[in-house]
């Protein structure tokens, strides 16, 4: 292996062993849930009932905190935990003003006590991951600031149970076996899948996205969230107003966009786009199963999944 490839696995071991020392010293504070807030209320309602004239303007008051409590936990949106044992899927460093951040992508947002882990469906950061390769010049609006400067870092890691055992960067990709890191050949790890149109507004994208050759070159894989490309990020982001088609060959990706956008719209606007009220078709059992294990892992839960025979004979009963 490379002096330049054990330099960078090396830092990422020790970038997670901070990491996970953070989290697990400082657990979340996750404070009262809308239900035992309500349960709080009615309690109080049944002893204003009771109580003395002179004791009603505090515990009117309080009601009236408890109710404004109420209201933000329920307009809340919802927020995962972060796991020790696998906090992120890509980290991420950015030269901004003579000044470095690392930023880590996974699958919720910690940002306190010195960690800055992003949950990849918080667009205005992670669309630099999805847009810019490591080496390049970025310019993007983010929260309403134009940013500049140059992506130093892009790597893909794969962690288990707390262990770093894949990581991948523009050029190479390391893997962890029996105990000993190894660097793959650069074919074995190379995008297999057929390449295929995604339109929207009559604008061709192309969109590859693939497993193959790459899933045999390694059990440790990382998670598909980081695999997304620029044009799928595109459309898994597009504004939500008319239809979207998703045009594209086998191997190409339209699952995977499909799937990941399903698990966008719901983070970004739940009373929109409601999981129980969604229902992803499609023709076979065999994918309709694999559909149901995967929505769970993008933190999507409650989705009708079916095939269209099911569905259409229901359709035709009724």
């Amino acid at each position: 292996m490379s002096v330049k490839g054990s330099e960078i696995i090396l830092e990422e071991e020790e970038l997670l062993a901070d990491i996970r020392q953070k989290i697990i010293e400082n657990p979340e504070s996750r404070g009262p849930s809308a239900v035992e807030v309500h349960n709080q209320m009615l309690v109080l309602r049944d002893e204003i009932l009771d109580a003395k004239n002179e004791d009603l303007p505090a515990l009117y008051d309080q009601l009236n905190h408890l109710s404004h409590l109420l209201t933000q936990l329920q307009n809340s949106r919802k927020t995962d935990e972060i796991n020790p044992d696998m906090p992120y899927f890509a980290h991420l460093r950015l030269e901004e003003g003579g000044e470095v951040r690392d930023i880590f992508l996974g699958k919720a947002t910690r940002l306190s006590n010195g960690l800055r882990i992003v949950d990849w469906r918080h667009a205005p950061i992670s669309k630099i991951f999805y847009r810019y390769q490591e080496g390049e010049e970025y310019e993007e609006i983010i929260a309403g600031q134009s940013r500049e400067g140059e992506v130093s870092a892009r790597r893909i890691l794969f962690i288990q149970r707390g262990e770093l055992l894949r990581v991948s960067n523009s050029e190479y990709t390391w893997v962890k076996q029996r105990g000993n890191w190894r660097q793959l050949d650069p074919e074995s790890t190379r995008l297999a899948g057929g390449e295929g149109q995604s339109l929207r507004a009559g604008s061709p994208l192309t969109s590859v996205l693939g497993s193959g050759a790459q899933l045999r070159a390694s059990k440790h894989l990382p998670d598909i969230a980081a695999l997304i490309d620029e044009n799928q990020f595109e459309l898994i982001t597009a504004k939500t107003d008319g239809a979207l088609v998703i045009r594209g060959s086998a191997g190409s990706g339209k699952t995977t966009v499909a799937l990941h956008r399903i698990a966008y719209l719901a983070f970004h606007d739940t009373k929109r786009f409601r999981p129980q009220s969604i229902m992803f078709m499609v023709w076979g059992k065999a994918m309709r199963d694999y559909i149901r294990n995967v929505l769970p892992s993008l933190g999507v839960s409650g989705i009708i999944v079916n095939t269209w025979t099911r569905w259409s004979s229901q359709m035709v009963r009724q």
